[in-house]
């Protein structure tokens, strides 16, 4: 689909519209499968820094450099309430003290405070990207756990994701 209505392969549509505009240091990878297909779920692979490029793009409204990368509204969207996706996520994930009746699962990410423009985005085998507005941080953690989703330790990198930037926002005032 991505190929179709992008003019170019999976790479290409994702490297000229998004990764050579974040400034990137370094090319992301992706997996293929067998029949030559992205592997978009779990198969794009980046530095550190240039993950936390991308999570600062989300703390500017879709900017980053000067430049407009994606729609602000995009980003926007993250952060309006939505009873709906809220009622379907209720269930999926519950982190107590960090997600609460607002909480929702929206345009991949897991949006833990929607008016307060804080969520996460989770990779496999314990990656995050963690935008907490309030203290304008982004939090990016790479890993190798052993196993793919372990829900006991992502609490526990979420909660000290929250810790750092509760501490980071107190400090501002």
């Amino acid at each position: 689909m991505v190929a179709r209505a992008g003019g170019g392969s999976f790479a290409e549509v994702a490297s000229r519209g998004l990764w050579s505009k974040l400034g990137a240091e370094q090319d992301a990878t992706i997996t293929v499968d067998l029949a030559d297909c992205p592997v978009t779920d779990s198969g794009f692979s980046v530095t550190l820094r240039d993950l936390g490029r991308f999570g600062l793009m989300h703390l500017q409204d879709g900017a980053i450099g000067g430049r407009q990368v994606v729609p602000a509204t995009w980003i926007e969207r993250l952060r309006r309430p939505n009873v709906e996706l809220a009622a379907a996520f209720r269930d999926a994930l519950e982190v107590p003290g960090l997600t609460g009746p607002r909480s929702m699962y929206h345009d991949q990410w897991w949006v833990l405070d929607p008016a307060a423009g804080i969520y996460v985005a989770i990779g496999i085998h314990g990656q995050i990207v963690f935008v907490h507005r309030p203290s304008e941080t982004v939090v990016v953690k790479l890993s190798t756990q052993p196993k793919p989703v372990d829900r006991d330790v992502f609490r526990y990198q979420l909660a000290g994701a929250m810790a750092i930037c509760r501490e980071l926002q107190a400090e501002r005032r």
